[in-house]
């Protein structure tokens, strides 16, 4: 259990703090924005969104972003945190996010330190459903990556099981991820598509058989994110199945394009659709 592992803790960062992560994750329909630098990080922080979301978007769907870009996001989270404690620049209606950051993909990437201020992390299965009965089978991968990220990050992390829905990504089952992430005590569960250019989420999916999923995964004490090319248009359907985060990229940038910058105009829009995460015009630029 993921408890055991906070008491064990040697830097003693602890339960407590991993259970206000967990109990803040726990509301539904928050939005989660995925930013890939400093510039888009100020957008979105002035938006006011649950959880700010750190990746590159041009290194897959669940692309590592560079240590510099870390460190550069969480310098303007700093400085926004800081604006928030002046009486003049304190806005009380819009909370302090939560910060989460994608690691790549479990067969590529190597475990790094994660910066204090990054609170949440996921790592891809690409390609893990073809792994050989012969050798290590992804969950055992997935807990050796794991543990030698905290290890290097000297403190426990809260992890985000990632479910890929479409085919090429060739990862292991929803079914087999979602038991997964309940056996081993995880923050949560993540449905997303790996390849952009292969439907939505609906595409995949009927709503009824993802609200069945979302209420099994919410009754074990995770929280349930939906991802995969959310759209204004069935980003209302997502928000009818009381998920817990609502995770967008490509809807808030120019175009649609996810590799494009991030437009306040279509992040306000966005927001305004979320139930619990409304964006505060008078914070835009």
């Amino acid at each position: 259990m993921a408890t055991a592992r906070y008491r064990n803790s040697p830097m003693g960062i602890g339960r407590q703090v991993a259970t206000t992560i967990r109990e803040r994750l726990a509301a539904k329909n928050q939005l989660l924005v995925s930013v890939k630098d400093a510039g888009e990080a100020r957008l979105v922080l002035e938006a006011g969104v649950a959880v700010l979301d750190i990746k590159d978007p041009a290194a897959g769907s669940l692309g590592r972003a560079s240590k510099s870009i870390w460190d550069d996001i969480l310098g303007v989270v700093r400085e926004d945190q800081a604006s928030r404690k002046s009486p003049i620049e304190s806005s009380p209606s819009i909370p302090v996010p939560l910060i989460s950051a994608a690691l790549g993909e479990l067969l590529e990437s190597k475990p790094v330190a994660i910066p204090a201020g990054i609170d949440i992390v996921k790592i891809g299965l690409a390609q893990c459903g073809d792994l050989a009965d012969n050798s290590a089978g992804w969950q055992d991968r997935w807990l050796a990556f794991r543990e030698e990220t905290e290890a290097l990050s000297c403190r426990p992390l809260e992890w985000i099981a990632v479910a890929y829905f479409d085919p090429p990504a060739h990862a292991p089952s929803l079914r087999e991820v979602a038991d997964f992430a309940i056996e081993n005590d995880l923050a949560g569960l993540l449905l997303d598509s790996h390849s952009k250019t292969g439907g939505t989420l609906f595409d995949h999916f009927q709503a009824e058989n993802l609200q069945r999923l979302i209420t099994e995964v919410q009754s074990q004490g995770l929280s349930l994110a939906l991802a995969g090319q959310l759209t204004t248009t069935t980003l209302a359907t997502a928000k009818s199945l009381n998920p817990n985060l609502l995770a967008v990229r490509s809807a808030v940038c120019r175009e649609g394009n996810r590799l494009l910058e991030i437009e306040m105009e279509r992040l306000h829009q966005i927001g305004k659709m979320s139930q619990q995460s409304q964006l505060t015009p008078g914070r835009c630029r």
